[in-house]
């Protein structure tokens, strides 16, 4: 999946320089000249602006393992949100309480245990918060494509997923495509079709 973020940031210092002031792309970008019908509650507009085919094709290669990664992430979060005893995901170093103090060491062991318990449970939260900004960037990219699908006719549809989601060669397409719809399509011809689709779906994503 292409890094959006990292392609916003690069825009929007560009942009900057350009304007002559703050960056405005999140009404109107006078860098990328985008009209404000653009969708700006995107937190990428610039980068989203910047849409190509081949970016339309990662995302539809991406599509399956995009929406296996949100089911996972999802569950993750769930189980580290509910757990009574969060230390349970994290490694707590196991301390010999019968050790003595070290030379000029305030704490002691009971409170060093206490402490590392304290910021084993910080580390989680922040695990936690990672793990949220991954699913709301997953789950806004499977939307997008999920927005697209609802416009695509029952053909279209099929031939995204036979090449796109069960990764088929254009032969088996040809085959599978034509059988089901009892056509003669040749695979030139379909292909043709596909990046007509692409065109359509790379058109609602930036509407």
């Amino acid at each position: 999946m292409i890094n959006k973020e990292k392609i916003q940031y690069k825009l929007e210092k560009e942009a900057v320089k350009r304007n002559g002031g703050m960056c405005e792309s999140y009404e109107y970008c006078k860098f990328c000249e985008e009209p404000k019908s653009f969708n700006r509650k995107s937190r990428t507009p610039c980068a989203d602006a910047l849409l190509t085919l081949k970016d339309i094709n990662d995302m539809l290669k991406n599509y399956m393992k995009n929406k296996a990664k949100v089911s996972t992430i999802k569950e993750r979060i769930n189980n580290w949100e509910n757990n009574k005893d969060i230390l349970d995901f994290v490694d707590v170093p196991e301390y010999n309480l019968g050790m003595p103090r070290a030379k000029n060491k305030i704490s002691n062991p009971i409170e060093n245990q206490v402490i590392y318990k304290e910021m084993n449970k910080k580390q989680v939260e922040e695990l936690i918060e990672i793990e949220k900004s991954k699913l709301f960037s997953l789950e806004r990219e499977v939307k997008k494509l999920e927005n697209a699908f609802s416009i695509l006719s029952d053909k279209e549809m099929f031939l995204i997923e036979c090449r796109y989601f069960e990764n088929r060669s254009w032969e088996n397409v040809e085959y599978n495509f034509n059988r089901k719809f009892k056509m003669k399509s040749t695979k030139k011809r379909l292909q043709n079709q596909i990046a007509d689709i692409k065109k359509k779906i790379l058109d609602v994503i930036k509407a």
